[in-house]
């Protein structure tokens, strides 16, 4: 049902006095006419602002005169940009995109995690341990729209820590300076004008991220090959020794899916066997879209353990998505469900094949018998049982025909 915000909250009175079979109808439809009524006293005021000299534009601003502030913290703050790091990204910027900004601060911030994990050996409070004996707090940075100012804030951890893992810092820094300048213009231009979207801060935080994705990886991966060359050198090593095979790890930090890289890390940390941890990769790597990289990671695993199951189903996952040949995929499959029946991996991935394919019997079946496949109290993975109801309903519309 399509309405404008030019609806009034009359539509809303005679929802709910009329009679229906249903009174989540009324009521939904009344929800979304207050929506609506807010949406446009926001607008209407955002107009007055405009027409009342309140919405002129802001002070143009070059990347020279942005002050960078350091404010002094604890000797284990670990800044993962540093000014020069700062000022370089924003000279690269869009022109115009940073005006009105008045500053950039570069703080510790003390405000325990909110997804505690830990509890951080130096400051005592809870926190995330983002690296290996890395502790980040609540946030990695925020734009605060009142000052119009950036805060980009420091982790906790040894001043010693190495280079791989002062390069992945430096990364997640940039990529949060983009972001909160991403969140200044959003907040300074494109809000200035009240919007449809006024209030919706999902739809604001998921354009920050897209910015964030696409310039980190025009920006930041250029940034640091030429000027951060022996960092990204050893991060590239160390990641190599940690895979068994060469990646491209700033790349995947600087691609819209940073995750791969994280996970492998946190793994080999924690004392996971090496080849699950390996394989965990590569399967990640590949689901952010790094074939190249996956199939190395991967060959290198099954060269070593040719009947690793969970190491067949990501090469016939790879297969599949990659190549489109389905017939291998299956063939992989089976050789990994002949060694371990219960292998939920390739499991899944028959199942994605079948479902690609369309074959809407041979999906159902295969869901149920990775349903029958689930370990003893776990529930079935969610894909399994939600590409079964869609097989069935295909199934029962074409029995309708």
């Amino acid at each position: 049902m399509g309405r404008t915000i030019h609806d009034v909250l009359g539509v809303a009175r005679r929802a709910l006095a009329e009679d229906w079979a249903d009174r989540s109808v009324p009521r939904a439809i009344a929800a979304e006419m207050r929506k609506n009524w807010l949406r446009q006293q926001a607008l209407r005021e955002g107009e007055r602002d405009v027409r009342a000299g309140r919405g002129h534009a802001p002070a143009p601003v070059n990347a020279e005169d942005v002050p960078i502030v350091v404010e002094p913290g604890p000797a284990y703050a670990l800044h993962g940009a540093t000014p020069d790091d700062v000022r370089a990204i924003l000279r690269q910027l869009p022109p115009g995109s940073l005006d009105g900004l008045r500053e950039v601060r570069l703080a510790f911030d003390r405000t325990p995690a909110e997804r505690a994990t830990v509890r951080c050996p130096f400051t005592g409070r809870p926190a995330r341990e983002l690296l290996p004996g890395i502790f980040a707090g609540r946030i990695a940075g925020q734009y605060d729209r009142r000052v119009a100012t950036i805060w980009l804030y420091a982790v906790a951890g040894d001043p010693a820590t190495p280079a791989p893992l002062r390069a992945i810092l430096q990364v997640q820094a940039l990529r949060t300076l983009i972001h909160e300048a991403a969140h200044h213009f959003d907040h300074t231009f494109r809000k200035q004008r009240s919007r449809w979207a006024t209030g919706e801060r999902d739809k604001h935080e998921a354009w920050a991220e897209r910015v964030e994705d696409e310039q980190a990886h025009e920006l930041i991966a250029p940034y640091l090959r030429a000027h951060a060359r022996e960092r990204c050198a050893a991060l590239a090593q160390w990641v190599a020794e940690l895979a068994g095979a060469r990646t491209r790890p700033l790349v995947e930090l600087c691609g819209p899916s940073p995750v791969p890289v994280f996970g492998l890390v946190g793994a080999m940390h924690r004392g996971e066997p090496v080849v699950a941890a390996r394989v965990a990769y590569a399967r990640a790597l590949h689901r952010a879209g790094h074939n190249d990289e996956a199939t190395a990671v991967n060959d290198a695993v099954l060269a070593a353990h040719p009947d690793e199951p969970d190491a067949l189903a990501v090469r016939a996952c790879v297969v599949m998505c990659a190549d489109q040949d389905y017939e291998g995929a299956e063939r992989l499959v089976q050789r990994a469900l002949a060694i371990a029946p219960g292998c939920m991996e390739a499991l899944e991935v028959r199942v994605r094949s079948l479902a690609t394919q369309e074959r809407w019997a041979d999906v159902a079946r295969a869901c149920a018998d990775a349903i029958a496949h689930t370990p003893p109290g776990t529930k079935p993975r969610r894909y399994i049982v939600e590409t079964l109801a869609e097989a069935e309903a295909e199934l029962r519309r074409a029995a309708s025909t």
